[in-house]
């Protein structure tokens, strides 16, 4: 536990007191217990006294937690007449940490395109690459959009052969098997940005 003279800029570590629930609202990388704000990660704390509020920047590779609205990479495993089921598989920007929460996810076909869908079948395939945006991280699975110009597929794989897709006048086709498909690709599909 830390001395009474902590300051913005000290350095925390989880467990380490910051004040009090009378004094600060608790904020990001803490928690508050029994009227005590405690530092739930390592970093730096930020002793807000204009907003009264306690947080802490995490200093340590902390697996990040999804929240509405962050961009996710993920695989369709599963496709159902209602819903797309995923594997997540990254944060956008967070590539090289491991997620805190179930790796399931699912997008609803009315989440699907900002275009009326009957059929899922022409917007994912079993396989294909997605970046898709959280809806509601707080449910298992973790429901997903993929409405929006950057929202979709990034990389479609061929129904017959497997092979990596190229965009082609609005389609996908295969380049060794010549197959075209129909996805809901992302708008810089094919490029390799996550």
């Amino acid at each position: 536990m830390k001395d009474e003279g902590l300051k913005s800029g000290d350095f925390v570590i989880p467990g380490d007191v910051l004040g009090v629930g009378e004094v600060f609202m608790p904020g990001e990388g803490t928690y508050e217990d029994e009227g005590i704000i405690y530092s739930n990660v390592a970093g730096v704390v930020d002793l807000d006294m204009n907003k009264r509020k306690a947080s802490v920047e995490a200093k340590s590779n902390v697996p990040p937690v999804l929240v509405e609205g962050d961009p996710v990479i993920c695989e369709i495993v599963d496709l159902r007449s209602q819903m797309a089921l995923v594997d997540l598989i990254a944060k956008c920007g967070h590539e090289d940490r491991s997620l805190t929460m179930s790796p399931k996810g699912r997008i609803y076909i009315s989440q699907a395109s900002k275009h009326y869908v009957t059929n899922l079948q022409n917007e994912f395939r079993i396989g294909d690459l997605v970046r898709a945006r959280v809806r509601d991280g707080r449910k298992s699975p973790v429901e997903l959009s993929t409405i929006g110009d950057d929202m979709g597929v990034i990389l479609a794989l061929c129904t017959k052969c497997r092979t990596s897709m190229k965009k082609k006048d609005g389609k996908v086709e295969c380049p060794k098997c010549g197959s075209i498909e129909s996805r809901n690709m992302s708008q810089d599909y094919g490029k390799g940005n996550l």
